[in-house]
């Protein structure tokens, strides 16, 4: 998995491209948990994920829930079709991950 993060006034882009899944967790985890404590709307780009597992799913969805606790929102801007049918493979609709 590869990250690229970039941000403007109001929100964090990060830009995600390969496999999310438990062996790239930690580094995920730890940009999404940086990015959530910046402040601000986080944006997603997944158009070059091919596939996501559970363990990536999760940080997704706490990265989500928190934003939201805190007033800000997770927006994913683009999707591959190979994320959105790791996500149905695992019982997931794309939609709970807009928060």
């Amino acid at each position: 998995m590869n990250l690229e993060i970039s941000h403007d006034d109001a929100s964090g882009t990060v830009k995600l491209s390969g496999t999310l899944d438990l062996y790239g967790a930690d580094q995920l985890g730890e940009a999404l948990r940086l990015e959530v404590e910046r402040g601000g709307d986080l944006l997603l780009d997944l158009e070059s994920v091919g596939g996501c597992d559970v363990a990536g799913a999760q940080l997704l969805l706490a990265a989500a829930k928190t934003l939201n606790a805190r007033g800000n929102r997770l927006h994913v801007e683009k999707t591959s079709p190979g994320f959105l049918e790791s996500l149905e493979q695992i019982g997931l609709p794309a939609e709970v991950l807009q928060s």
